[in-house]
């Protein structure tokens, strides 16, 4: 489950804030910061919206336990596909 601390590194990661993250979660800015400074839980449904569009932009979570060099809870870039490489045409002299 997405935690308060992977919400602010995503959010830096993307440069969202907490008005346009409330805006997405279809909630208010304050339901946000008191998720974000672990004051009250946000309803399971508002985190799967948060968390789904975050996976959207290519954010990958970590739980505890997964495979990463330290085992604990993260937030990393999906892998981009490698780009196709240009086929390069050179015009024969005539």
């Amino acid at each position: 489950m997405l935690t308060h601390d992977q919400t602010r590194a995503a959010m830096a990661m993307l440069g969202i804030t907490r008005e346009e993250l409330a805006s997405i979660a279809g909630v208010h800015r304050e339901t946000i910061s008191s998720f974000l400074h672990d004051r009250h839980p946000i309803n399971s449904r508002t985190l799967a919206r948060i968390e789904q569009f975050f996976k959207d932009r290519g954010l990958v979570f970590l739980e505890e336990g997964d495979p990463s060099p330290d085992g604990g809870i993260g937030l990393r870039m999906r892998s981009l596909p490698p780009k196709p490489k240009r086929q390069v045409r050179r015009a024969m002299a005539h």
